[in-house]
């Protein structure tokens, strides 16, 4: 990942839309519901993990370019999912732009319902086809055609083999398989966490999966606290990240609704 895509946390308080009137509180729960859109149209499509999460990374990163008082949310966010369909390597291929308006058509107006919020508008696939396009030209301008995404959860297996190596040295009765399952599903919990939240503009994805892997040995003491390294060191060590950035990251789905 380029610098560029990486902020501080003044950088990300000050983001584009503030400058439009948009409040912090406001620019989360817009980052989350969009996010959460994003993965409703990827499950009524069918689209792999990767493209999802690609898509929302896509997202987080557009609206650290532009403001949310003049772009949609969830324009946006299926012309982010478009846009990742192409640039992720997948089996199932590129989304039919035809196919994402009406999931768009149909998701919008569920949301709408939920919220007591519809336009009294009937949209036309077509039209909303095309205003897709349109987004997604904008999105890619706005990221300056940077579309390549280190993945969190690719590095999580390693960092879970190094822990669990640990551990089964110290107690030889260590189910190894169930732990490596144990800890994997909760490290992608927290990365499911996390997802909605703008962590990705907050750290890289070897240093995200060292945290999720961290909470997930935490996680009602899966790894056992007596757990050290062949030197002495606490377990977490192997991860090879200081203990004030694994325990920030891990907490930052927290910080992001506070």
């Amino acid at each position: 990942m380029t610098p560029d895509w990486l902020f501080t946390e003044s950088e990300l308080l000050a983001s584009p839309s503030r400058d439009g009137g948009v409040s912090l509180n406001e620019e989360k729960l817009r980052r989350r519901k969009a996010c959460i859109f994003t993965a409703k149209l990827a499950r009524a499509l069918h689209v792999v993990m990767p493209v999802q999460r690609a898509a929302a990374v896509y997202l987080h990163r557009f609206f650290m370019r532009r403001s949310m008082s003049h772009h949609d949310e969830f324009e946006v966010a299926a012309a982010c999912l478009l846009l990742a369909s192409k640039a992720e390597e997948s089996e199932a291929g590129v989304v039919k732009v035809g196919r994402l308006a009406d999931a768009f058509i149909h998701c919008k107006k569920a949301l709408e319902a939920k919220e007591n919020a519809s336009s009294g508008q009937r949209p036309v696939a077509k039209d909303v086809a095309r205003r897709i396009l349109e987004v997604e030209g904008t999105v890619l301008l706005a990221l300056d055609y940077e579309l390549e995404v280190d993945h969190a959860f690719t590095h999580i297996a390693a960092n879970v083999d190094k822990v669990l190596a640990l551990v089964c040295a110290a107690d030889g009765t260590t189910n190894a398989m169930l732990m490596r399952q144990k800890m994997q599903q909760t490290a992608w919990s927290f990365l499911n966490d996390s997802a909605s939240t703008w962590a990705c503009l907050c750290v890289d994805a070897p240093v995200a999966a060292a945290a999720a892997v961290y909470a997930a040995g935490l996680f009602e003491n899966c790894v056992p606290e007596k757990t050290t390294t062949t030197d002495g060191k606490p377990w977490w060590e192997v991860l090879a990240m200081p203990l004030t950035g694994l325990k920030g990251v891990s907490f930052a789905p927290l910080y992001f609704w506070v």
